[in-house]
This record gives C-alpha cells, sequence and structure tokens, in this order.
C-alpha cells in the first residue's frame, strides 16, 4: 500500500454517533455527502447504519448510486436539488429527495406515475439560508398539492439553520419554521419535521423535533472553526505519509519551486510523498507542521515544519533537530493524537474550515479502516 494513507478510526466514529445520540434524543439522519466527508461513504455508512441511524443523507444522484450498488437498502435524503433529466435515477434508487416547487414535483410525480411507483419527498422551508426552499407562506399550497399527487408521499418538512452555533439566529429561524408549520397544523402528519444540523445540536438552543441532520460532528470537528468540539467528539480521520528521502543541505539552500525557503543553517531536509494532487492544501507551504514518528528515538514524536512550496505530489520538511530521523519513520499531518494537529488546526492555518480539509483529501490517498 501507498506510504501515504488516510486512517479511519472506525471505533471513533462509533463514538461519536454515541454521542449524537445522547444530545439528540431523536432518529438520526447521517451526512454522508461528499465520500462521507472525505472518509469513504459505503464503509461508514455501513457502520452508521450498525449503529442504529435510521437514514443517510447525500447531496448527488451519483453519491445515492454507490451507496445502492453497495447494497445499502437504508432510506436515502437527497438534499440538493435535481436536474429533471435525474428524477429516473429518484424513482430508480428509491431515494427521498428535497422538493420546494410545484414544478418539479409535478415533473417527479410524472416520471413516478411512468414506472408505478411512489415516491417519498420532503418539503424543503427556507426560514433564513436564503439557499433552496419554499417561502413559509407557500408551505399550505405545496402541501396540499403534494398530498394531491397518488406517486408522491409527504414523507418530511424541513429546513436548515444558517448560523447553528448562534442563540439568536437559530431561535428566529426555529420560530420562523413554527409559524410556517401551524398554517398546516390541521394536516394529517405522518411526516417528519427536521432542522437540526451539527451545531444545533451541540448547542440545544432549540427543539430537535422529530429527526436530526448531523455532519462534520460525526467526523470529529465543531461546525464553528472558533470553537473545539464538544467532549467525546474524536477526529475520524488521520493523515499519514512517510519520509522517502533525506538529504544534508548547506545554509542558505533553496528548497522547492520559486525558492521560497532557504535553510538559514546546515540542515536535514526529508521528502515526503504527499501534495496538493492528495488534497494537502499548497497554503500551507512553509506555513505548517507536521509530527514526525522516529522509531529509534525515546521522545518517539517531533514536530517538523513544512518548507518550500507544497508540490503537486511531494512536500519537504526540516528535520534537522530531530536526532535520530531516518528514511521510511511515518508521519502524521493531520489527526487525533498530540503533537500531530487536526483538521481545524490545518484550517485555520489556511484561512478555511475542517469540511473543507476532510473533503479534499483525494481518491488516490488509500483510506485504511480500523
Amino acid at each position: 500500500m501507498r506510504a501515504t494513507q488516510a486512517i479511519i478510526h472506525l471505533s471513533h466514529l462509533r463514538a461519536n454517533v454515541a454521542v449524537v445520540r445522547q444530545l439528540a434524543q431523536q432518529p438520526i439522519c447521517a451526512a454522508v455527502k461528499a465520500n462521507g466527508y472525505g472518509h469513504g461513504a459505503v464503509e461508514v455508512a455501513r457502520l452508521l447504519l450498525a449503529e442504529g441511524v435510521a437514514a443517510l443523507g447525500v447531496a448527488t444522484i451519483e453519491e445515492a448510486r454507490i451507496l445502492r450498488e453497495a447494497h445499502i437498502g437504508a432510506p436515502l435524503m437527497l438534499y440538493s436539488l435535481t436536474h429533471p433529466s435525474e428524477l429516473h435515477d429518484i424513482v430508480q434508487h428509491d431515494l427521498q429527495p428535497f422538493v420546494c416547487d410545484i414544478a418539479i414535483c409535478r415533473e417527479l410525480a410524472q416520471v413516478a406515475r411512468r414506472a408505478q411507483r411512489r415516491v417519498a419527498v420532503h418539503l424543503k422551508v427556507d426560514t433564513g439560508m436564503g439557499r433552496i426552499g419554499a417561502a413559509p407562506q407557500q408551505l399550505p399550497a405545496l402541501v396540499d398539492y403534494i398530498n394531491d399527487q397518488r406517486e408522491l408521499q409527504l414523507a418530511g418538512i424541513a429546513t436548515h439553520y444558517a448560523n447553528s452555533t448562534d442563540a439568536q439566529s437559530t431561535s428566529w429561524q426555529y420560530e420562523q419554521f413554527q409559524q410556517a408549520l401551524r398554517q398546516i397544523a390541521t394536516t394529517k402528519r405522518p411526516w417528519l419535521r427536521h432542522a437540526a444540523n451539527s451545531g444545533a445540536i451541540i448547542n440545544q438552543y432549540v427543539d430537535h423535533l422529530d429527526m436530526v441532520r448531523p455532519g462534520i460532528m460525526l467526523y470529529g470537528y465543531h461546525p464553528d472553526p472558533q470553537h473545539k468540539a464538544p467532549p467525546g467528539i474524536l477526529p475520524v480521520m488521520e493523515l499519514q505519509s512517510q519520509i522517502v528521502f533525506l538529504k544534508r543541505v548547506e545554509a542558505q539552500s533553496p528548497i522547492s519551486y520559486g525558492s521560497t525557503w532557504h535553510s538559514s543553517r546546515p540542515t536535514i531536509i526529508a521528502t515526503l510523498p504527499i501534495g496538493y494532487g492528495d488534497g494537502l492544501p499548497r497554503r500551507l507551504s512553509n506555513n505548517g507542521y507536521v509530527a514526525v514518528h522516529c522509531k529509534n528515538s525515546k521522545q518517539q514524536s517531533y514536530l517538523a515544519p513544512i518548507v518550500g512550496r507544497i508540490c503537486m505530489d511531494q512536500l519537504m520538511i526540516d528535520v534537522g533537530h530531530i536526532t535520530p530521523v531516518e528514511r521510511y519513520d511515518r508521519v502524521t499531518l493531520f489527526g487525533a493524537q498530540a503533537p500531530a494537529s487536526d483538521a481545524a488546526d490545518l484550517a485555520n492555518r489556511c484561512g478555511t474550515i475542517s469540511y473543507e480539509i476532510l473533503t479534499s483529501i483525494s481518491s488516490r490517498v488509500p483510506r485504511r479502516y480500523q
């Protein structure tokens, strides 16, 4: 197997599900979109379902198809809107799409009618996210329309919090959602009300209704980069590589493209077989650290700076202060154990969020599950 690997700690994922369940006290629809946030959708989905998760959330037809082809028969919510040409796939793969207007409901009902199938849909209401969703005042007409279509089943009514770590914003959106729901209070209700994402689950600002939809907290991180994950939430992915080359350089030796870094002293430079082609942000060039785990050292682990520009397939680190460092010593780019950074630390250095770090790790990096 390649020297560079993403280690997926399934025991951490299992622990995170337990924390979500304890906080939410409601059925869970777990987000496994974007290849399970980079962790491997099929493997993650299987564990989540084994842990009692009620449904899974995806963003695209292709993500759903991969799960169905892996014989995962659980309810799959399709969070993002689809093109009319994909409606047949929704019916074929028994997906539960989010819908927010009569036009798409009409087309979906027609496709389902031809296939002699019935499709469960979740009506999305925009209460302040400003992305997709019907206006709250449109809810009664949409509910009536869906209920009039024999080929459609109203399985849920949902919204999404834009600032789930802010009490005032979340409470306001929750009240907007409640007002919308009161308009259909007399409607027979076998459907689920759901809104809570990771931030809302963690912060407990509002009621969790009938189902929660966690994402990033399942994979070990707080949705707000300014906050640490709550107790019991553990990073699931650990990105590792190995030193494949060592060389001594003199003072003022240039390293990598553009010669943006020069050694200030005689030192030892190590090369790792990982780069931005593997999804490691190029913004960590001269701006990041890795943890080197020395096989033949009492201290075992040392921090080493990334020096020079990160290349597509390789990067360099300065290990002149580490004794004894050897070829093929293991290196952690990010993970759960000190002194390595976690994905949130890398995100802060790059001016982004942990979501982007995790989902950017490319498919050419092997995932190893343990």
